[in-house]
């Protein structure tokens, strides 16, 4: 059963964090899907849930690098072109963040290092019932080891011949956590096709393409973004190697930035860096599903 090949990767994953955890167009004319918020819907002891849709012939969630960091009140999101597609191709051949890092990695402070390293994030696309729109959700990966953990404990048991959680996707609900935030606490089946909620949907006529979303276009103008938001992480946190970052950047480039909004920044509440790699373990069944996940996983990275 398909849920069997999450049931795995959650595993990896854990294995993961126990390991390693620390404390084309232009963009201005690529409409993209809004994100989605769950902390919104959750105030008070309210919950919320929603579809977290499929992906075509492969895992329902994208994974990728992005540099984070904040100034004041506002948080800088880039992303990595050092990230792998869905191919497990390198984006692109360079990385502002990344290059920069390692030529200044014996002269930068080890909280700066910290700060402009490039962390996991994961993607995926979700169906927002209160709204009537497809949205996308961005997860860390403690987020997004709680997604699979409440997978394996609510979808077990359900998939069948009518149901397949890689064709139809599932509910994922939201709740107030003690922290005040919004927290995964379980899955269920859908009680409606993904053709059924379309039908019924006046706004969701299709999935949108998800790689499209999560990775920007590697052209001049979107190095230029980034080489300034390099140029005022390095200010502000380095200012001795602010002649290092670039030299001639306009400072009025557009950013492209990932996550729930400028001074809002989740994901999800949690700041970590976690090293992009796999930690064999003897608890896996070597059958093919562990093997496309693991290869899934070391092809990102870098």
């Amino acid at each position: 059963m398909s849920i069997n090949k999450y049931k795995k990767l959650l595993a990896e994953k854990k294995r993961i964090i126990q390991a390693t955890a620390q404390p084309g167009d232009a963009l201005d004319k690529v409409k993209f899907v809004n994100f989605f918020n769950p902390n919104k819907y959750v105030k008070g002891s309210g919950d919320c849930f929603v579809r977290v849709l499929p992906r075509k012939n492969d895992l329902f969630f994208m994974q990728f690098r992005k540099h984070s960091f904040k100034v004041g009140t506002s948080w800088k999101n880039a992303f990595c072109f050092y990230s792998r597609d869905g191919s497990g191709e390198t984006v692109g051949s360079e990385c502002p963040f990344c290059d920069f890092i390692e030529e200044n990695k014996t002269s930068l402070s080890r909280d700066t290092l910290y700060k402009l390293s490039a962390k996991n994030s994961h993607m995926f696309l979700v169906y927002n019932y209160q709204v009537d729109e497809v949205q996308k959700y961005e997860a860390n990966d403690y987020r997004i080891t709680d997604v699979l953990t409440a997978m394996q404990s609510g979808l077990a048991d359900d998939e069948t011949e009518d149901f397949d959680v890689d064709r139809e996707g599932f509910d994922l609900y939201f709740k107030r956590g003690e922290t005040g935030y919004a927290e995964v606490y379980k899955v269920e089946k859908p009680s409606v096709t993904i053709s059924e909620l379309m039908k019924s949907s006046k706004n969701f006529t299709e999935i949108p393409n998800l790689e499209r979303e999560v990775i920007p276009p590697f052209n001049d103008s979107t190095l230029k973004s980034i080489r300034s938001m390099l140029e005022l992480a390095v200010s502000v946190f380095e200012p001795t190697l602010a002649d290092k970052s670039g030299e001639g950047v306009e400072k009025d480039e557009e950013e492209y930035t990932l996550g729930s909004g400028e001074g809002e920044f989740d994901p999800n509440d949690v700041e970590f860096s976690v090293e992009d790699e796999v930690i064999e373990s003897e608890e896996l069944d070597d059958d093919e599903d562990v093997e496309d996940i693991r290869n899934f996983l070391k092809n990102r990275k870098k």
